[in-house]
């Protein structure tokens, strides 16, 4: 079996060599096939394939390719989709307002993919340090579960131990932590200061308890835990979504204008 070093390697290589076959079969072709027709209609398959990859991610249920092999041809086309769109428009900036902008699409489009695929890496490294990997859909219905379960422990507190003090520090610090999501962006820059100040609260109730009220402290602050782990989740889950709002849009809009420029190439023989 190859190593992902000997894979990515080997990808590369192949975007390389196409991209290759294609300058030097573009530069053995008549002037006018040559700008307007062969790099073109490749870098319209290309980027028309790349839109796919969001489609194919909407409808999981069907017997099509793993979203992770969906995923790696989606890198590398959009590296071979830079190559052409190169030898495409060329390596100046480019003349007239309409191929500025899409110009300046394609570029943005590209720096969005780069940014987000390096970003996705490097935010998945730390999406398990600290507890199990979470779906991020089903995130908020375990926040909810953690929420319900440490409720149930503060009532039966209150029942089994004949004392409100728990209860007490319960509705007055953990159930505002346990409603909803906090600390968002300090789960961003690696801040537990607020976490760390709500368990040192907990351990310092602890000398007013007797054995069987620490224990259902000790429970309660397992879940506590839990909470703020699937809180870093959503953190970090929702920074890897966000560049999607940029990045899918700018795909829809590029091949939206790359349509209007084949009709306007086709109709007046260029610009």
């Amino acid at each position: 079996m190859r190593t992902f070093t000997q894979r990515l390697y080997g990808n590369i290589a192949i975007v390389f060599v196409g991209a290759l076959a294609i300058f030097a079969l573009n530069m053995s072709l008549p002037p006018l096939v040559r700008y307007h027709s062969l790099t073109g209609w490749i870098l319209m398959a290309c980027v028309g394939f790349l839109v796919l990859f969001n489609a194919r991610k909407k409808v999981p249920v069907l017997p099509l390719l793993p979203a992770a092999t969906w995923l790696q041809m989606h890198i590398y086309v959009g590296l071979f989709a830079a190559a052409v769109f190169a030898m495409h428009a060329g390596l100046h900036y480019p003349y007239g307002l309409f191929n500025q902008i899409l110009w300046w699409f394609f570029v943005a489009l590209t720096l969005s993919g780069v940014a987000g695929i390096g970003g996705e890496r490097l935010i998945a490294k730390h999406l398990r340090d600290r507890g199990e990997a979470v779906l991020f859909d089903r995130i908020t219905a375990f926040r909810v579960r953690l929420a319900d379960e440490t409720e149930e422990l503060a009532r039966r507190s209150a029942v089994e131990l004949g004392s409100p003090l728990l209860v007490d520090f319960y509705c007055g610090r953990i159930a505002p932590f346990m409603a909803k999501t906090r600390n968002f962006w300090r789960h961003l820059l690696a801040i537990r200061t607020p976490t760390d100040r709500l368990s040192r609260q907990m351990h310092e109730l602890e000398r007013y308890l007797n054995p069987r009220g620490r224990q259902t402290l000790h429970e309660i602050e397992e879940r506590v835990q839990a909470k703020d782990n699937l809180d870093h989740q959503y953190a970090l889950g929702s920074v890897m979504r966000l560049w999607l709002f940029l990045h899918i849009p700018l795909a829809y809009g590029f091949l939206l204008l790359i349509g209007v420029h084949i009709v306007l190439v086709y109709a007046f023989g260029g610009f």
